[in-house]
C-alpha cells in the first residue's frame, strides 16, 4: 500500500494551484524580477522588460526543494512509469539519492518558458543566471535540473517527448544550460547541476 502522504508530494510538485507575490526585485534598469510564491514551499520567478509601459514579461522559471521530492523515492517505479514527467523526476531522485545530495541544500530548477515571439535574444540564459544567483544567495549549495521541452497548449503545459524533434530540443537546453555553468550529473542521465563552487561567474554577475 503507497503511503497517501508520499502521493501527495508527489503531485504537488506538478500542481501548483496557490500563487502570492513574495518579491519584486529591480535587477537593473531594463530587467525586473518578481518572485511567486506557489505550492508546498515552491516559486517560479518571471523576468520582465520594465522598460516598456505597461512592462513586459519575458519568460518564468520554477524553483523547488529537493527535500519535497526526496518522498518520491519510496514510490514504486511502475506506478512512476505510467507518467513520463514524471518519471523523469523520480528517476532525478533516485541519482540525487544514490550520489548522496544534500536535499536540504539543494533546489530544483525547472520549467524554463520565455514566449515563442521573443526565442533567440538572450532571455532564457538572462533568466537562468539570475534565478541561479537569487537561488545560491538564498543559502543553498546545489541546483539540479532536467532539460525537459514543454509548450502551452490551450493553456495547459504539454511535454514534448512524443513530438518530432524533441531529442534536439533537449540538447538545445542543455547548451543554454551549459553556457550558465551546468555539467551533467552522469554519462547515463541527462540531469545537469551546478554547485556554489561552479557558479562564481554567476553569483558574482552584475544585476
Amino acid at each position: 500500500m503507497i503511503n497517501k502522504n508520499i502521493l501527495f508530494l508527489a503531485f504537488s510538485f506538478l500542481l501548483a494551484n496557490f500563487s502570492m507575490i513574495i518579491c519584486v526585485e529591480d535587477v537593473s534598469k531594463q530587467y525586473e524580477l518578481v518572485e511567486e510564491a506557489l505550492f508546498l514551499g515552491n516559486s517560479r520567478i518571471m523576468l520582465y522588460d520594465s522598460t516598456q509601459k505597461p512592462k513586459k514579461k519575458l519568460g518564468v522559471i520554477s524553483i523547488s526543494k529537493a527535500s519535497y521530492l526526496k518522498p518520491l523515492s519510496e514510490v514504486p517505479k511502475a506506478l512512476a512509469e505510467k507518467s513520463s514527467g514524471f518519471l523523469e523526476i523520480f528517476s532525478l531522485v533516485g541519482v540525487l539519492t544514490t550520489k548522496k545530495y544534500d536535499f536540504e541544500k539543494t533546489l530544483v530548477l525547472g520549467d524554463l518558458y520565455i514566449f515563442p515571439d521573443l526565442r533567440g535574444k538572450g532571455y532564457a540564459k538572462n533568466l537562468v543566471e539570475k534565478a541561479c544567483k537569487k537561488v545560491f544567495e538564498s543559502g543553498a549549495d546545489t541546483i539540479v535540473l532536467i532539460p525537459q521541452p514543454f509548450e502551452y497548449i490551450d493553456g495547459k503545459q504539454v511535454i514534448l517527448s512524443d513530438k518530432p524533434g524533441y531529442q534536439s530540443k533537449v540538447e538545445k537546453l542543455m547548451k543554454l544550460y551549459g553556457k550558465c555553468g551546468f555539467t551533467k550529473i552522469d554519462s547515463e542521465q541527462n540531469f545537469m547541476v551546478l554547485s556554489k563552487k561552479q557558479s562564481d561567474p554567476i553569483t558574482t554577475i552584475k544585476s
